[in-house]
């Protein structure tokens, strides 16, 4: 563990880092080899402990050269233009892999026993960020654990834990992700819900007029030949969501060029409110979340498929088990409500 924690801190002096919670990811992509093969996620510290979260680059993702992402705000670095993903070159990629093979992607590398750390790892899609750090931290002032919440899109937090990233608990932006977690006996019987609901909306930087969602929108107008910032559309839970609406009203196919796809949500929001993108799709909740944004325009829920966002336990740990129960609580959905979020039943 003092290599990573070691790794860590060369990371954090010698690359530029960006800080979203407790997770951190390269702001620039380098090219790993002539056969490049692995990335570096991010990586995350608290309590004395650190991990670096590696995968292998799918063919259809891999970059030749170096490659510089869009300015981000204060969230995620992605490339406006294209699918850039961030990587680190070969020597550490390879310190990474043996690091992370050897004791994080264990589910008994980042933690001996329970007893040992009380920490309770939760995997949650980005759009919680905001609320869920807040229903965190109510429970760590009543309970004695210790809540290191990792943010991310669903679809990377997903193939994360498919991949063995030792996570208690899993909240994902739909059900699609959370079955193929289902389908590989990785959740604790008994313990999957749907906790929570959303809506889809279009964001522009504050100050914007609203408009109104139909088949006359010109959203190629509106862009100014800039670009729509959305979480990616085939993977990313808001993604698909908001290709789903715009598709519902036949715009999709006239925008689809001038879309820039980002990781998660929030990198799509940090892009609107940055003004690096005149225009953004993304939840309700996120766009609450930054005053430097405003909602011109709700989607109708009957424009995509019904937003739920399904938690699940992934161990049987008693102070797992705790904590997920007071995601149900009224305490917790109270913080929900207030930050926009719906029952699952609404």
């Amino acid at each position: 563990m003092r290599a990573v924690l070691d790794m860590v801190q060369h990371l954090k002096q010698r690359l530029p880092v960006c800080l979203l919670n407790h997770y951190f990811a390269t702001e620039e992509a380098f090219q790993l080899g002539e056969a490049p093969e692995w990335y570096l996620r991010g990586l995350d510290q608290a309590n004395g402990s650190a991990r670096a979260w590696i995968s292998p680059v799918p063919a259809s993702r891999r970059k030749d050269g170096l490659h510089r992402p869009y300015p981000r705000g204060d969230s995620l670095a992605y490339e406006i233009k294209g699918q850039a993903i961030p990587m680190i070159c070969r020597s550490l990629a390879l310190l990474c892999r043996a690091a992370l093979v050897a004791s994080l992607l264990s589910p008994l590398g980042a933690r001996a026993t329970a007893a040992e750390d009380p920490r309770i790892t939760v995997f949650a899609a980005a759009s919680l960020m905001t609320a869920l750090d807040e229903v965190a931290r109510a429970y760590e002032a009543q309970s004695d654990s210790n809540i290191t919440l990792s943010f991310a899109g669903s679809s990377t937090l997903a193939q994360q834990i498919r991949l063995g990233a030792p996570a208690d608990l899993f909240i994902s932006a739909n059900a699609a992700w959370m079955d193929r977690i289902d389908a590989e006996d990785r959740i604790a019987p008994g313990t999957r819900f749907d906790l929570l609901g959303n809506q889809m909306v279009l964001i522009a930087p504050a100050g914007h007029a609203p408009v109104t969602i139909d088949e006359n929108l010109d959203l190629e107008s509106l862009l100014k030949g800039g670009r729509l910032a959305m979480a990616l559309v085939n993977a990313v839970p808001a993604g698909i969501y908001g290709k789903a609406a715009l598709e519902h009203f036949g715009l999709w196919d006239s925008i689809a060029p001038q879309v820039a796809q980002t990781d998660n949500v929030r990198a799509a929001l940090a892009l609107v409110a940055a003004g690096a993108a005149p225009l953004g799709i993304t939840y309700a909740t996120d766009a609450a979340a930054d005053p430097r944004v405003t909602v011109i325009a709700t989607f109708p829920v009957a424009a995509h498929p019904a937003i739920t966002y399904p938690a699940a336990a992934l161990n049987d740990r008693p102070d797992t088990l705790d904590f997920l129960a007071y995601l149900r609580s009224a305490a917790a959905h109270a913080v929900f409500m207030r930050h926009g979020f719906s029952r699952a039943d609404q």
